[in-house]
């Protein structure tokens, strides 16, 4: 599914820097980022904490 491979392909940069800009715990970057995309990005846990993890 594209949507899928691109919301994974951009989590890495979009983490990096929404993390520079303040900490944040998980659920605070899934909700940010849903927040600034108007809801066109709805991350699960999925698909964050695999790239927390790294």
């Amino acid at each position: 599914m594209f949507e899928g491979d691109l919301l994974r392909s951009i989590a890495v940069p979009v983490v990096l820097r929404l993390l520079n800009e303040r900490e944040m715990y998980g659920y605070e970057i899934i909700k940010e980022v849903h927040e600034r995309t108007n809801g066109e990005f709805q991350w699960k846990a999925g698909t964050l904490y695999p790239c927390l993890h790294q």
